[in-house]
């Protein structure tokens, strides 16, 4: 998973599907829901995963609406479609399904 900053955020959720956890360094639930994600990110199925710590992105999580977080929010060719919160993997794996990514 790769961090984002408000600079990079458009170009890496521009093309395709690609899901971003908006998170915090401060956030507990965050760092427990980012080892979901990195054992997410392993699996064939995954879309790119990045990951926008609310701190070095508000502009972008302002844009997004982010209100709390851990926030996953997917995009399809830059486009938010969906978002939750954190989720256990099987889950996880289901809801990017449902939303149509592979």
């Amino acid at each position: 998973m790769q961090e984002l900053t408000d600079q990079g955020f458009n170009s890496a959720i521009g093309d395709g599907v690609t899901l971003v956890c908006f998170s915090a360094a401060w956030c507990k639930p965050c760092a427990a829901f980012k080892v979901t994600l990195h054992q997410y990110a392993k699996t064939e199925s995954a879309p790119p995963l990045f990951v926008a710590d609310i701190d070095v992105c508000p502009l972008s999580a302002r844009a997004y609406g982010i209100k709390g977080v851990p926030s996953l929010v997917m995009f399809r060719d830059g486009v938010q479609v969906a978002s939750t919160g954190a989720l256990p993997l099987a889950k996880l794996v289901q809801w990017v399904r449902d939303r149509g990514a592979k």
